[in-house]
């Protein structure tokens, strides 16, 4: 009979929220917050994670301008997502920097099927800027993560679009604004209530719905929670993300960024 045993710490996100100030005046609130083994990830202190797509393909679709891009994989290169901790009353975010692969494009009325980020110029692979993860809510207190570029002027990434055989179609579109994903249980993808008891988990998921979340609640120390609007934008008009995401905790092993699941091995 074979057990298991984990190589290494046993690690335990948990998302939890304190209870909401009945007055907005008094505006004492606790955020939704990253906990490793029962214990807050105060400020200045990290964690890795890693990133895979779920199930089918990740897009970018742009319906009034024609546009859709669809990509196979997504994760993050090594070190490039890492839980941040925080303070009492703010929020725990996180810094990631995506790379897709396997992309390709459709414009309507063009031979226009490849497609990669301006600044990196290989066919079917697109690599944002560095982004902000941070954990919010929606009305009923389910728990979220919005995603915003860290310079908003550079936006999410600048596509670049070519022909087959690497003919420029002299098209770029800019991915701006700001956009939300559920976060889900795995498994079961259950929504996460910050309402209830918080959970444990080695991996979730972030759901980025066909019909886009278009608001959130946010927390700022000192401040009462606010609703705020949220949504992408390319080549003018509204862009939507659709997909979902495992996001794993993770640790740097023999130069490789792993998950923390995939450091369990087999005893005899």
């Amino acid at each position: 009979m074979k057990t298991f045993r984990l190589m290494g710490v046993v690690l335990l996100a948990v998302f939890a929220v304190g209870a909401v100030a009945a007055s907005a005046a008094q505006a004492a609130t606790e955020a939704p917050y990253w906990s490793i083994q029962g214990t807050r990830l105060a400020s200045g202190a990290t964690h890795f994670i890693s990133a895979k797509v779920l199930e089918g393909e990740f897009k970018l679709v742009d319906k009034l301008g024609g546009v859709t891009v669809s990509c196979k994989t997504a994760g993050f290169p090594l070190a490039g997502g890492v839980l941040l901790g925080s303070n009492a009353e703010e929020p725990g975010t996180n810094n990631e920097t995506v790379e897709f692969t396997g992309c390709k494009s459709t414009i309507t009325g063009t031979n226009c099927t490849e497609v990669t980020s301006k600044e990196l110029k290989t066919l079917g692979t697109i690599i944002t800027n560095a982004l902000k993860s941070e954990l919010v809510e929606d009305k009923e207190g389910n728990l979220y993560v919005e995603l915003a570029p860290i310079v908003t002027a550079g936006g999410f990434v600048t596509l670049e679009f070519f022909e087959a055989g690497s003919v420029n179609c002299n098209k770029n579109a800019k991915v701006e604004g700001s956009v939300a994903a559920e976060v889900l249980t795995d498994p079961g993808k259950e929504k996460v209530s910050l309402t209830k008891k918080a959970a444990s988990a080695e991996s979730w998921l972030l759901n980025f719905p066909a019909t886009p979340i278009k608001k959130v609640v946010l927390y700022e120390k000192g401040s009462a929670p606010k609703e705020v609007s949220v949504g992408l934008k390319t080549l003018g008009s509204e862009a939507i993300e659709e997909g979902i995401a495992l996001i794993l905790l993770a640790e740097v092993k023999g130069g490789k960024l792993v998950s923390t699941k995939e450091l369990w091995s087999p005893l005899p």
